[in-house]
């Protein structure tokens, strides 16, 4: 595993769900790299619920309201091989979209194991989202 913390800018970005964003990253040396990032320690619900695509859209609505100052700090990939790792608006790595996420109530900390939502707390993110967006 690697010991480097690598911080690449976003040059673009799309939520692919609430915990996974596609993004083009300047990985330098005027090379940029199109891949699917997954965020550090979130779980969000999955796309298959209405809690889940409403969670996209904030996410969403969070990545073009920072958009174009942001980066990815990554020390590794996942075990699908994507980048695991934190993104974060210009100057302020506490401004992270995971944050954002689970201090609004709309994912939880996800530190490996089993990701289960029971129907209630899905009904409680998807009003969240609403009051979100």
């Amino acid at each position: 595993m690697s010991v480097h913390n690598w911080v690449f800018p976003v040059l673009d970005s799309e939520a692919f769900d609430g915990d996974s964003i596609r993004m083009t990253l300047d990985i330098g040396f005027r090379c940029r790299r199109r891949d699917l990032c997954r965020l550090l320690g979130v779980d969000a619900p999955e796309m298959g619920t209405d809690a889940g695509r409403m969670v996209k859209k904030v996410a969403q609505r969070w990545l073009d309201d920072n958009a174009p100052l942001m980066f990815l700090c990554s020390k590794h990939a996942d075990k699908y091989g994507r980048p695991l790792g934190v993104v974060y608006t210009q100057g302020d790595r506490q401004q992270s979209l995971g944050k954002y996420l689970l201090t609004s109530g709309i994912a939880k900390e996800y530190n490996g194991g089993k990701r289960v939502w029971g129907g209630g707390e899905l009904d409680s993110v998807a009003d969240v989202c609403r009051e979100l967006m």
